[in-house]
Order: C-alpha cells, then structure tokens, then sequence
C-alpha cells in the first residue's frame, strides 16, 4: 500500500496518480500513514467496531425483562387483572425494546443478530396475540328501551311510576326490581326522590349528593342513583322486597368458618358456595355492627381494612375478603369471598 506524500492519502500500489489530490504516481511514496492522522481515526474505528461490552448489553436486556416482571407484580398487587393476554403483551413489548437497544448500543455483529432476532419475535408474538386481543374486546353496551307498563312490574305497587313512559328494565321478580331511564335531568331526579319519601321510603334513610337509599315501614329497600357523568344523566331505579326471617345454619366450611358467628341466626341466605358466601341477618342494631366487625378484626379480619359506621371490608393473612354491612331497619349483610 502507497501513500500520497501531500495529505498521506491511502494510493493503491498499481496507481499513476492520487485519486484525491491528482498527485503524479512518480510523487508517491510507499511509507507508513501519519500517525498524527490516522492514529485517532483507526483508534475511533475500532471502538466502533467493538461498540459495548456484551456483559452490559446482558445486563441491560435482563434489566428491561426484570422491569417487565416488576410492572407484572405491581398490577397484580393493585388488582389489576391483566390476564395472560395483557402480561404476555408485557413481556412482548420489553423484548422489542430490548432489540431495539441491541440494535442500537452496538455495532458488534453478534450482538445486531440477537437484537434483530428479539425485534422479529416481539413483532410475531404481537402478531399472534392480535387475534385474541380484538376477540376480547366486547362491543358497546346498548340499552334496551321499552315502553314501560308500571302496572305489569312485580314490585310496581310499592314505587311511585318515573314520569318518563320509555327505559330499561334490568331486573324484573318478584324479589327484586331495577330499572333506568335515560336523558333525565337533575330537577327530575330530585322530583321523583321526593316523592319517594311521600311514598314512605323515609327509614333509615341516607341521602348524597346523587344517591338515596331508604326503607319503607314494611321493609322494602330502595335504591335511586342519578348519574350526570359525561352527560349522559340517567337515574337508576332498584327495590329489594324486605328480607325474610328464616332461621340460618350457619356453615361449618372451610371458608365460612373463619368469620365470627352472629348471635343472631335469623335472616336469608342469598349465596352459598364453596368460594363465596351471602346472608342478610335481622334484629340487629347499629351498635352491634360495630362490635361484630370490632370481633372481625380480633379473629384476623385486619388486611387492607376500611371501616367507616356503616361498612366494614377487610381481608385476612388467607387471603378471605369479608365485607359487612348495616344496611338499616335492623338488617346487616355478610359477604364472604375467597380471593384465591
């Protein structure tokens, strides 16, 4: 290899000339480059080429994959159900960030194929995985709106009608009663709450800024909600008929056992499972709420636990959710889950 003698530019050894400055072959010379010149250049070039270290390149792939998990773990613990699709779809977008590092930290041959190989996985998994996406995605909720004959309804006679001829009917037993109607102002709202209380529905009776919940003397349960969220405004209509004095057994299983047995076994079972469990119990007072669930707390009932003077839930080391209620006119509800 030659080298011109004006800018010490690389010259093939068969050339007649510089090709960079025009210099005559006659005026090269085959010598070594200038460092000063080249040195840097080549020192520059093969760092290029070596890029960063694989052990770094390891730890920065293993760290992204270790920050997926983590974001796995924190979801799960905030009760987020993420499902297999949602952490799989996780992991697949850590490992195209992971290719996308690879490719980009590195100019190292090796190092460019393992990151192109997790940018093709990540895109083909994410390919995969749109198909089970889309088919979980349910469609918008459409009400079904009817021409409602209050006279028809099962527990119609204990509600004064809503103005509005037109809603939903949800629930229609013999038991149980909700219905809603929609494009229903504020001043309706209140209109139809008011005459609610004409109606008897004062007992026990709890009144927020949207929401009324109360029962009449024979202990029917009302429920009203008015909701103006995004403009939608639609209020929801829901009667209970009163709970039944049936004498409980209380279960001896695995689950129910845990929780504290009430001294007062009269009342209606609504559920009863092997992972679940639902009683409304009567003859009970509000003071005896409060010393019921003061029990709970004393028999494990102390994990994330929220109380206010009418609810009570809380979990235990076993990962049993109990919820506890004092719903009024004597009546206190009992819900036990298993959460695993």
């Amino acid at each position: 290899m030659a080298f011109c003698t004006n800018f010490s530019n690389r010259i093939s050894s068969d050339a007649n000339f510089c090709t960079q400055c025009g210099c005559p072959v006659g005026k090269l010379k085959k010598s070594q480059p200038n460092p000063t010149m080249d040195e840097p250049l080549q020192h520059f070039q093969e760092k290029q080429k070596q890029g960063i270290p694989k052990a770094w390149c390891a730890i920065g792939i293993v760290g992204i994959l270790a920050i997926a998990l983590a974001l796995c773990i924190i979801l799960w613990q905030a009760r987020v159900e993420l499902g297999i699709i949602g952490t799989v779809g996780i992991f697949i977008l850590a490992l195209l960030v992971a290719g996308l590092v690879l490719r980009g930290i590195t100019q190292e041959e090796k190092m460019q194929k393992l990151g192109l190989i997790c940018v093709v996985c990540a895109v083909s998994f994410g390919l995969l995985l749109l198909p089970f996406t889309f088919s979980r995605l349910e469609p918008d909720y459409v009400p079904e709106i009817t021409a409602i004959q209050w006279q028809e309804l099962e527990l119609g006679e204990h509600l004064p009608s809503f103005p509005q001829s037109e809603g939903e009917v949800i629930l229609d037993f013999d038991d149980s009663l909700t219905l809603e109607f929609y494009n229903v102002e504020s001043a309706q709202y209140q209109d139809y709450l008011n005459a609610c209380k004409e109606f008897g529905y004062t007992v026990d009776a709890q009144d927020m800024d949207g929401s009324y919940t109360a029962y009449n003397q024979d202990g029917f349960y009302l429920s009203l909600n008015y909701n103006d969220f995004l403009d939608e405004k639609s209020i929801w209509i829901s009667l209970e008929d009163p709970v039944k004095q049936d004498t409980i057994y209380w279960p001896q299983t695995e689950l129910v056992s845990q929780v504290p047995v009430p001294d007062t076994l009269v009342g209606e079972v609504y559920s009863e499972r092997d992972t679940s469990y639902a009683v409304d119990i009567v003859g009970v007072n509000r003071d005896y709420f409060q010393a019921y669930t003061a029990l709970c707390m004393e028999q494990g009932f102390d994990v994330d636990y929220y109380k206010t003077d009418r609810y009570f839930n809380a979990e235990n080391a076993d990962g049993i959710s109990l919820s506890v209620e004092y719903k009024g006119f004597n009546t206190m509800s009992i819900q036990v889950f298993d959460l695993n």
